[in-house]
């Protein structure tokens, strides 16, 4: 999977198909997350996620984990350019997150719109790594589209066409969209916060890492 061909264009594409919703997904929970100090962001494109966390002042420590090395390119020259100098410690990284190993663990994880790029297997060992590197009662922020009967009838035949163009183009091995909610309480994962989008077919989700039972 491969994401370098598209990069370039993938801000305007996705503008083009779905307007202000991508972008307003990202911001429905922020104000439900506390300032935390570090936060990694895995798959994360462009870096919308990242204006925004700088914005509020979230995460003094950030790692930027995304395995498209235009997609890093592009996110940094639009950081060095905004924020030449500011509070937040930026760390790039060019990595699937197969094969990211940090030194240590974190306060805050986003995926935005990184889970439906798998199938579900896959999305089972991504949320595992993911308990693995939080802090306990540390807190997951997921946005991606979702199943929802109340989706718009446009929907269902646009998902189809979305995935069949990425795997043409980047190689994406997903083919439906997971429900991840039950993944995730197998993971010790309980929801904190939550918005859907319905009829965009889109939900942002917050968790929490819950202790374990002794």
């Amino acid at each position: 999977m491969n994401f370098d061909f598209i990069a370039p264009y993938y801000d305007r594409l996705a503008h083009w198909v779905f307007g202000e919703q991508l972008a307003k997904s990202r911001r429905a929970l922020l104000d439900e997350i506390p300032q935390v100090l570090r936060v990694l962001m895995l798959g994360a494109g462009s870096g919308d996620m990242l204006f925004s966390f700088a914005e509020r002042s979230i995460g003094a420590q950030i790692e930027y984990v995304e395995p498209s090395a235009k997609f890093v390119k592009i996110a940094r020259e639009a950081w060095e350019h905004h924020y030449p100098v500011n509070a937040h410690q930026v760390n790039w990284v060019a990595s699937p997150w197969q094969k990211y190993e940090p030194k240590y663990t974190f306060d805050l994880i986003t995926t935005d719109y990184l889970l439906d790029l798998f199938p579900e297997e896959k999305i089972e060992r991504l949320i595992t790594k993911i308990a693995s590197l939080l802090k306990i009662d540390g807190l997951w922020l997921y946005i991606d589209f979702c199943q929802n009967e109340k989706t718009a009838w446009w929907w269902r035949p646009l998902r189809f066409l979305m995935y069949r163009f990425f795997a043409l183009v980047a190689g994406v091995p997903g083919r439906k969209i997971t429900n991840i909610r039950a993944i995730a309480e197998r993971q010790g994962f309980e929801i904190m916060a939550e918005k859907t989008m319905a009829k965009s077919g889109i939900e942002a989700i917050l968790f929490r890492l819950a202790p374990k039972s002794p």
